[in-house]
């Protein structure tokens, strides 16, 4: 089973997106920043997932933003459903086309986690910083007693047993890339440049 997990807060293209993954998985859990989040955003979002996956799990939390929380509310939200795979993209990111090949040649590997470079789309297709510009972690191997702390840092995972995955070592280096949309129109660019 591939499950698919997503936070959710206010970028105008998740519901887009959200759909996306939900085409790639067998189950899918989103969260929801109800402290800061966009609901219309959020309501879109559940709906162009239930058109597309059976298995769903949605669900808000007010705690304030940081790298491991929201991560660890998601993989959390999959203990009961016990997947083999996790396939776990921000609201403003999606797997590239190719992304089934490669992902099934990391489906035979040794490897816990895939670490992913990204590219970046543009409605002008306009040249823009990258970001981030170092690979991160987006889809990884679920194992009980997976959690996100402490946080290592590039959405790795902190994996039970030794050896424990890092950004250089024992880790699955993608082929395809992450599309990132947050600099998808100057507006959007303007907007994550003054958030940064």
């Amino acid at each position: 089973m591939i499950a698919g997990i997503m936070p959710i807060c206010n970028f105008p293209m998740a519901p887009e997106l959200a759909g996306k993954l939900a085409k790639r998985v067998n189950h899918i859990s989103l969260r929801f920043d109800s402290g800061v989040g966009n609901r219309k955003v959020w309501e879109e979002c559940k709906k162009a997932v239930k058109e597309i996956c059976q298995s769903t799990h949605f669900f808000e939390t007010d705690i304030k933003w940081n790298r491991h929380n929201w991560r660890s509310d998601l993989i959390r939200s999959l203990d009961h459903i016990r997947p083999e795979y996790v396939l776990f993209i921000d609201e403003d990111e999606e797997y590239e086309d190719n992304f089934n090949e490669d992902f099934e040649l990391f489906k035979l590997s040794e490897f816990p986690m895939m670490m992913f470079d990204y590219r970046m789309a543009t409605d002008d297709e306009r040249e823009v910083m990258k970001y981030p510009k170092a690979r991160h972690c987006k889809a990884y191997k679920w194992m009980p007693g997976i959690k996100y702390q402490p946080y290592h840092g590039y959405a790795i995972p902190d994996f039970p047993g030794e050896p424990k995955p890092t950004y250089h070592i024992n880790r699955y280096r993608a082929k395809t890339r992450i599309k990132h949309y947050c600099f998808y129109t100057k507006e959007m660019e303007e907007t994550k440049a003054l958030h940064k």
